[in-house]
């Protein structure tokens, strides 16, 4: 049985619109619709929390919704669907109704979530990947991943699929390696979508980009930060600075430091276009402490901008920002 849990931070808020020292009282919820599942989510069996940032007006509505740590899979997009369904009491300061912004955590779990045999075949790839470096093993855990792959087991089929295409373990054969990279697809496992999306994009960029999308959508960190990075250089498609986040954002959430480093650049104020330096500095200092390049120095000019109350927001909104099951 599938269930979801919406738990709001009552009530974090860290931006007023109506900026003043005068208490203000939160907002409190008074309808709330659940999120479904997304079908990806469900035959995945994927949990995780979602983060949002909201602004509820002085009507009690809300709007400006945000996704600022994804769980993917789909269910962030359920959650945005459902909190615009939502309806508060206003928040109150100085007597008088206010616009506030504040974070919600939407966290999607399910009661199917432990398969025994699902965790078996999990831990057997992984030996037998390890095993792939211990000479005196290697024979036994290709048969071993080939086996799997040949039980649809996707992560086998995805890498036997890779030893095809390179003829590294296995001989070069690129009609072979392109039908497992398929059938990889076929179950869904989000690196054999991506490295078929990679393989049609020369010839076909429109179902390579599709299978790219799956796998995005399935997932695969990779996918993401390739989407995020076209979208934001317009690299064969049109540049979109809101797709490029959307991307950036998932693989960041997943802790993929150069996504980290990308979206924090692209959440900063630039010429005419207003950023969210909190959140954007947030971001760069994950990366800095993944040690990559250029981020630590991105967040230093960053953090000298930003007043105590704003760097206060930055160590809380961080312990938000990574995916959680």
């Amino acid at each position: 049985m599938l269930r979801v849990v919406a738990s709001l931070v009552l009530f974090s808020v860290w931006t007023s619109v109506a900026a003043s020292d005068i208490l203000i009282i939160p907002p409190q919820i008074i309808k709330r619709v659940n999120p479904g599942y997304s079908e990806e989510a469900r035959r995945g069996r994927i949990q995780g929390t979602s983060v949002y940032s909201l602004v509820v007006d002085p009507f009690g509505i809300p709007h400006d919704i945000e996704v600022i740590s994804a769980a993917g899979y789909g269910l962030d997009e359920k959650g945005v669907e459902a909190i615009r369904q939502w309806r508060f009491t206003p928040a109150m300061q100085g007597g008088k109704t206010v616009s506030v912004r504040f974070t919600v955590e939407i966290s999607f779990r399910n009661d199917l979530s432990f398969n025994g045999s699902r965790d078996e075949r999990r831990i057997a790839y992984a030996i037998a990947v390890h095993d792939l470096g211990v000479h005196a093993k290697k024979q036994a855990a290709i048969r071993t991943i080939q086996k799997m792959a040949g039980n649809k087991y996707g992560p086998a089929m995805s890498l036997q699929a890779q030893w095809l295409l390179e003829g590294t373990e296995l001989p070069h054969d690129e009609k072979a390696g392109v039908g497992w990279l398929r059938r990889a697809a076929n179950v869904y496992d989000p690196q054999g979508l991506f490295l078929l999306g990679m393989y049609l994009m020369p010839a076909d960029a429109v179902e390579g980009r599709k299978r790219l999308g799956e796998a995005s959508v399935y997932g695969s960190r990779e996918a993401q930060f390739f989407l995020g990075s076209k979208y934001e250089q317009g690299d064969g498609v049109a540049a979109n600075a809101e797709l490029a986040r959307y991307y950036f954002r998932l693989c960041a959430s997943r802790g993929m430091g150069s996504c980290q480093f990308h979206l924090g650049r692209l959440l900063k104020s630039r010429g005419d276009v207003k950023g969210d330096p909190v959140q954007a500095l947030g971001w760069l200092e994950l990366a800095a402490s993944g040690d990559v390049p250029d981020a630590d120095d991105a967040a230093r000019g960053l953090r000298t901008s930003l007043s105590a109350e704003e760097l206060g927001q930055v160590e809380k909104l961080k312990r938000q920002l990574l995916w959680r099951q």
